[in-house]
């Protein structure tokens, strides 16, 4: 039984193939995988932002479950 993983890939493989054929269906698939870029890339600097209390709005890691500051549980 394939994974989702390997579902995906396969589908990707076989547009991969319908594609070359089809300029149109090429277009989309740019778009799609500038879309997909866009996506991660925002969601990296996303993850880099620093975290904050939503209490003391002090700065916090984001492996802390309590604010070291003021003991507030972080969510």
């Amino acid at each position: 039984m394939l994974g989702l993983f390997d579902k995906v890939k396969k589908a990707a493989f076989e547009t991969g193939k319908a594609m070359k054929k089809d300029p149109l269906l090429q277009k989309v698939a740019d778009n799609l995988k500038e879309t997909v870029q866009s996506f991660a890339e925002g969601y990296r600097e996303r993850q880099d932002q620093p975290k904050h209390c939503q209490k003391c709005e002090k700065p916090v890691s984001s492996k802390d479950n309590f604010c070291p500051h003021c003991g507030t549980k972080l969510e």
